[in-house]
């Protein structure tokens, strides 16, 4: 187990980014696997639920339009036995006396009305035909010439009923037979493309009459089902087909309130070719129809129902979340992993940093000691030296305490109101002596007017930490084997009015070194960060100075910027004004 531990300490830091990335993966698919299969059971039976409903109520339009044919049936054996004479008699109790009216039947505002009715027939005991809405005589043979020479409207409609009547075999096999007894109420006769013919028998003076009424199929369907559909329906959309179960090519299509298929809003007929898409929900037969008819009901398959909607709506979003949740947690990882990365970069910067400067100094303390050094000016080398290297080391010290105390909740600054005269002696003050020791030049100006009256609210201890880490940052990556040029072996430190708000006062600290790359210019105030391999570096440094700077800047409620400059760099360091 001991050995176990140590070799997951030693992982490095791509192994484990490759053990992160596994493990959330998996957790990524242990939740995604069940989500799936829950909202998979749960979409199908909200399916199956909501094709019931839908079944359902296609069984109450089924009954619906069961109901409106019987209706219409029943209303037609109401018809009285002598309507269908062109003329009849009516007894009138009041006078006493018969008198003559034209049939209600003969009535053509009747047929206008009824856009199904072909229009009303009669054949007497010897098969002779005859319709209430003509009052001659019409027989087979005349049909055809009087069709041709008919001049009223009455003439071609009855000319017309017969023709139709003509074309049945059933009808012609009937009245040849003489077998229409006992068929008191309205059968169908469909032998006859396009039409249904409806016929009765009745008894008058022991004399058979055989009556009935022509219908136009089409629009006798479409009279009820455009009526129920679009009740019944609730504006679904959906296809109504009806068709007979024996002849596949007499088929009917009726679309509900509204039905769009591929893009297309289909309001009239509807081609073969659009069932194709279409899902079959249900498929009755109707009772009062003539035998055979079976009515079908699709809706377009990419339809889908308002629960379902709602139901994959919610999966999607569960599914985003647990992304957007996978992804935080592997970034949030990735973050720790880099920061611990980090952290011990800056205990293997911390080692360098104190490791050889304190190994020189020790070894110098040693030979003055022990007065192995004879020359004074050697002496006052190594103690310069000495000097100078417990100064860099107590400055690393204090940024480290600083940074330390500076996260803790209870730290506080004592913010108060200095002038920006004694801010400009704080600077010469602070960084004199680290400038002239590294053979820089420095200027400090200011660009307000009666910079006297003007103060910026500070910590002055916070102040002179910001001011030294960024002018020791400046010096310690200027590279003069590189530059090649002396002269740019400065720095400036520049009061001025802040560019953007008036309320704050901002100090430019610029050098003129080697510049910072755009990549370093994001990145610089961040903990721990550094722009060199550390184990390829030549410059000094943990990585902590510039963060230390921002954390102090914005404990002052400033702000800390970096521009690049051709030369150079310039930190740009806003204070409020008092």
């Amino acid at each position: 187990m001991k050995r176990d531990y140590a070799n997951n300490i030693l992982l490095s830091f791509q192994q484990r980014l490759r053990r992160l990335r596994a493990y959330t993966g998996l957790f990524f698919l242990m939740v995604f696997i069940p989500i799936c299969i829950v909202f998979y059971f749960a979409f199908h039976q909200f399916e199956k639920k909501n094709l019931l409903d839908q079944q359902r109520t296609m069984e109450r339009v089924t009954a619906t339009l069961d109901k409106k044919y019987y209706k219409k049936l029943a209303l037609s054996n109401a018809l009285s036995f002598h309507a269908f004479d062109h003329r009849q008699y009516l007894y009138d109790p009041v006078t006493k006396k018969l008198t003559q009216s034209l049939s209600p039947l003969a009535d053509l505002a009747h047929y206008d009305q009824n856009a199904a009715l072909v229009g009303y027939f009669q054949f007497n005991a010897q098969n002779q035909f005859n319709s209430p809405i003509w009052s001659g005589s019409i027989d087979d043979a005349m049909a055809a010439e009087r069709n041709r020479t008919a001049e009223s409207a009455r003439e071609k409609r009855a000319v017309k009923i017969l023709q139709i009547l003509q074309q049945s075999k059933q009808l012609k096999k009937h009245l040849h037979e003489g077998s229409f007894e006992g068929k008191e109420r309205f059968q169908i006769i469909a032998d006859v493309a396009d039409y249904f013919i409806f016929y009765r028998t009745q008894k008058w003076n022991n004399a058979t009459r055989i009556q009935g009424y022509i219908l136009n199929r089409q629009a006798y369907f479409s009279q009820i089902f455009d009526e129920v559909l679009e009740q019944g329906l609730n504006d679904r959309e959906m296809i109504v087909t009806l068709h007979h179960m024996q002849d596949k090519a007499e088929t009917y299509y009726f679309p509900s309130h509204r039905v769009v298929v591929d893009a297309q809003e289909v309001t009239g007929f509807v081609p073969q070719q659009f069932l194709k898409d279409m899902r079959l929900i249900s498929r009755r037969s109707l009772r009062w129809i003539e035998e055979g008819y079976s009515i079908s009901y699709y809706r377009p398959a990419s339809q889908m129902p308002i629960e379902v909607l709602y139901t994959v709506s919610l999966f999607i979003f569960l599914i985003l979340c647990l992304l957007l949740g996978c992804f935080g947690f592997y970034t949030l990882g990735v973050r720790q992993l880099k920061f611990a990365e980090q952290r011990l970069n800056f205990v293997s910067s911390v080692s360098h940093e104190l490791k050889t400067p304190l190994t020189s100094i020790r070894m110098y303390a040693e030979m003055l000691k022990s007065d192995m050094v004879l020359s004074e000016q050697h002496k006052n080398d190594y103690y310069d030296y000495i000097y100078s290297e417990s100064g860099r080391l107590s400055r690393l010290i204090t940024n480290i305490l600083q940074l330390t105390n500076i996260q803790q909740p209870h730290y506080q600054l004592q913010v108060e109101r200095v002038s920006v005269p004694t801010l400009m002696d704080i600077i010469n003050s602070k960084v004199s002596t680290l400038l002239s020791e590294n053979s820089f030049t420095y200027s400090i100006s200011t660009e307000l007017k009666d910079s006297d009256n003007v103060g910026l609210l500070v910590d002055l201890d916070a102040f002179s930490q910001v001011i030294i880490n960024i002018t020791d940052n400046a010096v310690k990556f200027f590279d003069l084997k590189m530059i090649k040029d002396s002269n740019r072996q400065k720095i400036d430190f520049v009061f001025s009015r802040h560019q953007t708000d008036p309320s704050m006062i901002q100090l430019c600290i610029r050098d003129y070194g080697a510049g910072i790359s755009p990549e370093q210019e994001k990145r610089m105030f961040d903990l721990f960060y550094r722009g060199e391999n550390e184990l390829t570096r030549s410059t000094q440094g943990t990585g902590i100075g510039l963060a230390l700077v921002h954390q102090l800047m914005q404990a002052q409620k400033g702000t800390v910027q970096a521009k690049r400059m051709k030369p150079g760099l310039t930190i740009i360091v806003s204070f409020r004004q008092g």
